[in-house]
């Protein structure tokens, strides 16, 4: 992949080569010495981390492939930020893509999971897929340096397992790699499919549809298409500002499905980063943790997510005379005034609301030198002032897919700017 890209004009001086050493063989940084003389050859800038891998795996249960590949796109996401490029490139081939859904055949994995090796996600593209190995081989010359890693022929990989057993094919081997890859092709357009059936329904509104339990039956749906209510929980993270076409990993979908079809009661599924999927009854919704305390800027992108359930008030303004606020949750005990009503407490007035309880503890409040001046949904203090001949700041926010019912799941978006 390296050298066909440097011998491209209009992408030599475009690219970087990036090398990651997993520390995981004695010759780790031979290799990373090959690596790096063959990018001076082809005139190519070289970056390099490395990761340790045996020290990780003392500290947490996981296969060496996954350990592997978590941290190695780790690094290669901050070698990818730190050399200023758009995008990381691998050279995963159809081989690959084949391997990928022959061991999860093998293992019994859910149809859904089945989807092989996608050309996109999020930053990371792999231009290669419809080339066999074979293929890409091929580019090197007999002079050009390159490095078998021998764990590929370490036969306690599932990985290696599936590669041998495609070998057997060898007469047929062109047929089996695409029929495998056609067939995970086949998946993900389903899934994508799904997807655009679910923003599409009820007029574009997903919370609409993870709002009730009852409402994921209204899409149209085969006797597959029923194991994929999973998809309405990683829409709503595409809107609470993960990538698109996110997906979460297979036992986690399997968790959401299992959470979905569960009865009734209180319950929260942790979904990693901050966000989890919670029950009240009936009623679903994904929810973004709201920390503490983190202080906004003034851009288009600055905005904070809450369940949307104050009924018509949908947009406040303030003006305040310092220019350090920040948002954050509120904490227990803590009192609000709005203007032109008396003090209470803020669970009282979000209780009085109808906020669930579950909801409130989320709630934004904007602060200014950590006093609370305004709160979202409820109003901003009648003596928040700018003070005579001091610079003033006004604070507008404004609540985004708002929907009129008392308890909902989705989120409101308050955006301050």
């Amino acid at each position: 992949m390296l050298k066909w890209f440097a011998e491209q004009k209009e992408w030599h001086d475009r690219i970087v080569c990036a090398h990651i050493d997993h520390m995981l063989q004695p010759e780790s940084e031979k290799v990373g010495r090959l690596v790096r003389d063959f990018a001076g050859k082809l005139k190519v800038p070289f970056a390099m981390k490395r990761v340790d891998v045996p020290a990780h795996l003392t500290r947490k249960r996981e296969s060496v492939e996954a350990c592997a590949r978590s941290l190695r796109y780790r690094a290669l996401e901050e070698l990818r930020t730190e050399s200023c490029c758009d995008f990381i490139l691998t050279a995963h081939s159809k081989d690959d893509d084949a391997e990928t859904i022959w061991m999860k055949l093998e293992q019994g994995s859910s149809w859904f999971e089945v989807t092989g090796i996608p050309g996109r996600r999020e930053r990371i593209l792999r231009p290669f897929l419809s080339l066999d190995r074979r293929q890409l081989r091929a580019v090197l010359d007999t002079e050009d340096a390159w490095h078998n890693d021998p764990m590929n022929c370490d036969s306690r990989f599932p990985r290696v397992r599936a590669r041998g057993a495609i070998a057997y094919f060898e007469q047929d081997r062109a047929d089996v790699l695409d029929l495998l890859s056609k067939h995970g092709q086949a998946v993900r357009k389903l899934q994508t499919l799904s997807r655009r059936l679910l923003k599409a329904n009820k007029n574009n509104s997903v919370k609409d549809i993870l709002g009730h339990v009852e409402h994921l039956e209204d899409l149209p749906k085969n006797l597959y298409l029923e194991d994929l209510d999973f998809l309405a929980v990683e829409t709503a993270l595409e809107g609470l500002g993960k990538a698109q076409e996110f997906r979460l990993d297979g036992p986690l979908r399997r968790q959401c499905l299992e959470f979905i079809k569960s009865k009734g009661g209180e319950s929260v599924l942790e979904l990693g980063d901050g966000f989890s999927l919670n029950r009240t009854g009936r009623h679903l919704w994904v929810q973004r943790r709201l920390e503490n305390d983190f202080t906004l800027g003034q851009s288009d992108s600055d905005f904070v997510w809450t369940p949307d359930a104050l009924g018509k008030t949908t947009s406040g303004v303030c003006e305040i005379n310092c220019r350090e606020w920040n948002v954050r949750a509120w904490k227990p005990g803590e009192t609000f005034c709005p203007a032109k009503r008396r003090t209470r407490k803020i669970s009282d007035w979000l209780s009085e609301a109808g906020v669930h309880p579950s909801v409130r503890k989320q709630w934004p409040v904007l602060c200014c030198d950590d006093v609370i001046v305004a709160v979202p949904g409820l109003g901003v203090r009648e003596d928040v002032q700018p003070r005579a001949q001091e610079p003033s700041l006004k604070i507008s926010w404004r609540s985004i897919l708002h929907c009129d019912q008392p308890v909902i799941p989705g989120f409101t978006r308050w955006r301050f700017c």
